[in-house]
């Protein structure tokens, strides 16, 4: 009997420690999680940042040798890096602080109409100098006003339409539309480049995401678009990407009336 009762003990003893394994586990795979992913981070940040490092070193070494018309491309060289460095960092700094928790946006009553035309009125001079003309569609009904933080939902079209500039031909225009409907509002950047693949579609969003050849320049870092979708989820909203009508990526910003 002592025997059993002695068997029956163990037995609630190991199912006390697999319980308390389990519950362990479950209570420590965010933390996890979250350090795989800050490792991760920190890993593609290093390996974004040693590349403009890397150009504005030799770049600074060769201009101490050379004459001073050489010189001076060199030195035009390291600014340029120096200004990938800069806006690679912001980037992360975004980032960081949205992993952080420590974003956090000023709702404010936005009047669309009035916010989609200032939007308009800021980018189409640079889309102007990169080869593209901006243009603006509203629907003939007046947008609602909704309760945003203007400043981030600059910063977000800000990336869209650097972007549409960056990744398409020249000579092809990029639009900024307004679309409404009883239970929300779509805004758009709509581009007439080559488009993005389906399977593409989700990755795009993905952090330090490298797409297709056409899709990619020296100056882009695969930061923009995940920083846009952070952007949207603070706000409640999803940004998508869809095809463009004969061809191109439409970016739209689906926002709850």
């Amino acid at each position: 009997t002592g025997a059993v009762y002695c068997l029956i003990a163990l037995l609630g003893v190991a199912c006390l420690a697999g319980i308390s394994w389990f519950l362990a586990g479950m209570a420590l795979k965010p933390t996890v999680e979250a350090l795989r992913r800050q490792t991760e981070f920190i890993a593609a940040a290093s390996h974004e940042l040693r590349s403009p490092l890397t150009v504005i070193k030799a770049s600074l070494s060769a201009a101490r040798r050379a004459d001073r018309t050489e010189s001076e491309s060199f030195l035009d060289t390291a600014q340029q890096e120096a200004g990938r460095m800069a806006r690679l960092i912001d980037d992360l700094l975004t980032l960081a602080g949205s992993d952080a928790g420590a974003w956090h946006i000023c709702r404010s009553d936005v009047e669309l109409d009035t916010f989609c035309i200032d939007l308009y009125e800021r980018f189409h001079t640079v889309c102007h100098e990169q080869g593209h003309v901006l243009t603006l569609e509203l629907p003939d009904e007046p947008l609602p006003h909704l309760s945003l933080d203007r400043e981030r939902l600059t910063q977000l079209f800000g990336i869209l339409l650097s972007n549409a500039c960056s990744y398409t031909p020249k000579g092809t225009p990029i639009e900024i539309c307004a679309r409404s409907e009883p239970h929300f509002v779509e805004l758009s950047v709509i581009d007439h480049g080559p488009g993005i693949s389906d399977p593409e579609k989700e990755a795009i969003f993905r952090r330090f995401y490298r797409g297709d050849a056409s899709r990619t320049e020296k100056q882009h870092f695969g930061l923009g678009l995940s920083v846009a979708a952070e952007l949207a989820a603070l706000h409640a909203a999803r940004l998508t990407v869809r095809d463009t009508p004969g061809g191109g990526a439409s970016f739209v910003l689906r926002l709850s009336r």
